[in-house]
């Protein structure tokens, strides 16, 4: 069995801080993209279900468009 000296422990223990101390960084970032990317999707979403709105108004309005449309070539004479 080998025994590690104070100075290798020492060592050791800096690198091993060093490695923590990288790990902590990533995961921060790792968190800050995550939390801009919930942003960013809750945005899109509120976009989707804005466009769905709107298309779902085009459809009443052509709707509404098409039966005044019908209603006034019901009243042209038949040729």
């Amino acid at each position: 069995e080998k025994k590690m000296t104070v100075k290798q422990l020492e060592a050791a223990q800096g690198r091993t801080q060093e490695i923590l101390q990288g790990v902590t960084d990533s995961l921060k970032t790792l968190t800050g993209t995550v939390e801009a990317l919930a942003v960013s999707v809750v945005a899109h979403d509120n976009q989707i279900e804005s466009l769905i709105k709107i298309s779902e108004e085009n459809a009443r309005n052509w709707k509404s468009l098409e039966r005044r449309w019908q209603a006034y070539l019901n009243t042209l004479p038949r040729q």
